[in-house]
């Protein structure tokens, strides 16, 4: 391959590369897998939280106070991940 046609390949491929990012087109399957990242996002730190939240109350003996705090701090946190990521597709 001489650099001639090196240099045409590359651009052809820079021009594809611009096209598609100015298209803001996905494939399927990277839709499926921003939908589930967002899943998981949202739900390790709800169920994180009330889990250890629930793990603390067992070991003192205080009821439902430390689940129910960090079932809260869990949904702010998975709000806020959720929020940054919609902020960042825009």
């Amino acid at each position: 391959m001489n650099p001639d046609e090196l240099a045409d390949r590359i651009s052809r491929q820079d021009q594809r590369h611009k096209k598609a990012k100015a298209e803001h087109r996905s494939s399927l399957w990277a839709q499926v897998a921003r939908v589930g990242t967002l899943g998981w996002m949202i739900a390790l730190p709800i169920a994180g939280g009330a889990l250890l939240g629930h793990a603390i109350d067992r070991w003192l003996g205080t009821g439902i106070t430390w689940a129910l705090a960090l079932l809260t701090v869990g949904i702010a946190t998975g709000g806020y991940a959720l929020w940054s990521e919609v902020r960042k597709v825009r």
